[in-house]
């Protein structure tokens, strides 16, 4: 107990100093979240939409569907990925794709709440459905 008795007292002096009187803040306005998908388009295009769509004062979420994240990183910027259809291809006995691509954009939808959304290349609906044609035209 003497070993880490200075840990202890150290976390008591900062737990007391969090404890004064102030008002609470505010709560925060409702987040605007700018879900943008960019599914099937050119890499070499990638970097200007991001530059075109990312605003101050706007959360802005990219779904991509390219494995060179470096845009998204160098910008510091929130990115989603999903596999491409050719990869969904490649790999189609494996799972069914359809239902992973519903259940993942369902899984970004509840994550991101976005209030607004900007389709750059396939908008989700026509990825999902190219998607189902594959899965349909793979199974016997």
């Amino acid at each position: 107990m003497r070993l880490f008795g200075w840990l202890f007292k150290a976390a008591r002096q900062h737990r007391e100093s969090l404890e004064v009187d102030r008002p609470l803040s505010a709560p925060p306005a409702e987040r605007q979240v700018l879900l943008v998908t960019m599914l099937g388009v050119e890499q070499a295009s990638i970097a200007d939409i991001v530059d075109r769509t990312s605003a101050a004062g706007i959360k802005v979420v990219y779904l991509t569907d390219t494995l060179d994240f470096a845009v998204f990183r160098h910008r510091k910027a929130t990115f989603e990925y999903i596999p491409p259809l050719s990869e969904q291809s490649r790999h189609a006995g494996a799972m069914n794709w359809p239902r992973y691509l519903r259940r993942r954009w369902a899984l970004i939808e509840a994550k991101w709440a976005p209030t607004q959304l900007h389709a750059y290349g396939m908008n989700f609906d026509r990825f999902l459905t190219a998607a189902e044609r594959a899965d349909a035209s793979c199974k016997p």
